[in-house]
């Protein structure tokens, strides 16, 4: 147990993968400039954006320890990945552009990791955004706030767990931070949950877009099935596309009937887009 408080001196990586996003990462990056916690270095990776979101965040260098480096379209995990290797924090915290923080909230992480002795930290997320699809993911994220072990995964954590574990596995696509989840749970590794909130912008959400995202994953998520499928979380919880958490979330339900409606087709909407890339991917190896 930590007798003294948590030094304001401890370095916090924060790893910042970028593609295409002018349009919001200004709030992202002010958000982080807005931190109250002194000691931050960003690591910016940039995936050769081409509408100027790599400009927007090199005019910021100053402002923000920023470290920028330009990177191939291999996708977010090999930004990811490449960017953890260059930090040299005590602690690693990834953020999406899309996200924006409160002023306290790297502090409040650093505090819990420190006075719990914990190797990484779940950060509850809080969505908005506009139109009638982003309310519906609103208000199908507000049952994480309850928590939900079986699909949240740390973003802030300790570096040398990081490296103990082997950090992600990019070849395991949107479902790389539940292999990572699982590779720290098997090792024992204590994981506590964020006091402090983070802000996701969904910005205006269309059922296009939940189904190429969905549909991406599953055309990656053979590799991770393959990896996981005989542990019961996987089977029972991860793919459940009506988690046990949603009905303990039912008050909140209850006052908006409209977009719980829209939430519901939204589910099956997704749920069968990351099928049909499963089946895809499937069809496609048999072929080989």
């Amino acid at each position: 147990m930590v007798t003294k408080p948590p030094s304001r001196n401890t370095l916090v990586s924060i790893v910042l993968p970028t593609l295409n996003c002018v349009d919001i990462i200004g709030d992202c990056l002010a958000s982080l400039k807005a931190q109250t916690y002194p000691n931050i270095e960003i690591i910016g990776v940039d995936a050769e954006s081409t509408d100027g979101t790599a400009q927007v965040m090199a005019e910021s260098t100053a402002l923000y320890c920023f470290h920028i480096e330009s990177f191939m379209s291999w996708g977010t995990p090999y930004q990811v990945v490449w960017g953890a290797s260059k930090a040299k924090g005590k602690y690693l915290y990834f953020v999406d552009s899309d996200m924006v923080l409160v002023p306290k909230a790297i502090e409040t992480y650093v505090v819990q990791m420190e006075v719990s002795g914990a190797n990484a930290l779940i950060v509850p997320e809080i969505s908005f955004g506009q139109g009638f699809w982003a309310k519906c993911k609103v208000i199908e994220r507000s049952a994480y706030l309850l928590g939900d072990s079986t699909i949240e995964a740390p973003r802030f954590m300790q570096k040398t767990m990081w490296d103990e574990v082997g950090g992600y596995n990019p070849e395991m696509g949107g479902l790389l931070d539940w292999d990572f989840h699982k590779r720290i749970r098997g090792l024992g590794k204590q994981i506590i949950r964020g006091s402090t909130p983070v802000y996701h912008n969904e910005g205006h959400l269309t059922l296009r877009k939940l189904v190429k995202k969905k549909y991406t994953y599953g055309k990656t998520a053979g590799v991770y099935l393959q990896k996981h499928w005989k542990n019961k979380d996987v089977a029972s919880s991860q793919f459940n596309l009506f988690r046990p958490v949603y009905f303990r979330n039912w008050r909140t339900y209850v006052k908006d009937p409209l977009h719980t409606a829209g939430f519901i087709v939204m589910k099956l909407v997704e749920g069968t887009a990351f099928s049909a890339g499963l089946l895809r991917n499937r069809l496609r190896r048999r072929q080989r």
